[in-house]
């Protein structure tokens, strides 16, 4: 039978699935900033149904990330001793991701198809462009404290450490580069792009990847064991 410290190490591997699901749900045929409004509230009163599924689907994401990155932020305060410091910061970086995540999912769902003007819906677009690079600040920090307490305390294999320290720079630099090449811009696609990918894709994988690894942990760990040894790596 599952464990709740088990469950919890899954979170990881489902917040990709629930991710993935929403994308799916929505699928590929969607109006573009060419498109007249007209052709946008056609679209939106045609699959109405489908875009709140998949608004659902990325809040339940919010939820999951928040909720492995708390299991995984107590593994590296356990591992890193009585300050924890950096899992703090981790943690405090986790949860300012999941409500980035959350006030995603809202603003999409609720003031994008009530967007019913030109000028409104540049404004709806502006948000989302500019609550995507908000979020890469907080990831950002969640690798960096993620890094700092694998690499020196072998909370995770050294792998996922490095890995950390990469995505880290990688999420500061993205976001600095999108912000200083157009705050308020836009409707241009191509300015979502490196965002988008340092976002949706290289984090997600990460987690799964740190999923696996916790949840392999978890499973060949007798339940007494589980309540009291400090976190090792594999």
């Amino acid at each position: 039978m599952l464990r709740a410290r088990q469950v919890a190490a899954a979170t990881g591997i489902l917040a990709y699935i629930s991710g993935f699901v929403g994308s799916l749900a929505l699928g590929s045929n969607q109006p573009g900033a060419a498109d007249s409004v007209a052709s946008v509230q056609s679209y939106i009163a045609r699959y109405s149904f489908v875009i709140y599924m998949h608004h659902t689907f990325l809040a339940l994401d919010s939820v999951l990330v928040l909720c492995f990155a708390v299991f995984l932020c107590g593994v590296l305060r356990q591992a890193e001793g009585e300050s924890g410091t950096f899992a703090s910061i981790a943690l405090a970086a986790a949860v300012a991701v999941a409500a980035d995540l959350m006030m995603l999912a809202v603003h999409s769902a609720t003031f994008v198809p009530a967007a019913n003007t030109v000028d409104q819906r540049v404004l709806a677009t502006a948000v989302l462009r500019e609550l995507t690079i908000l979020e890469l600040f907080p990831w950002a920090a969640f690798f960096a404290g993620v890094a700092v307490v694998s690499l020196t305390r072998r909370a995770l294999p050294g792998w996922l450490g490095w890995s950390s320290v990469i995505l880290a720079v990688l999420d500061l630099a993205v976001a600095a580069w999108s912000g200083l090449t157009g705050v308020n811009a836009s409707l241009d696609v191509q300015s979502f792009i490196p965002a988008f990918l340092a976002i949706y894709f290289l984090p997600q994988f990460w987690m799964v990847a740190a999923s696996v690894v916790l949840l392999r942990r978890e499973l060949t760990r007798p339940a007494a064991v589980s309540k009291t040894s400090p976190a090792t790596s594999v």
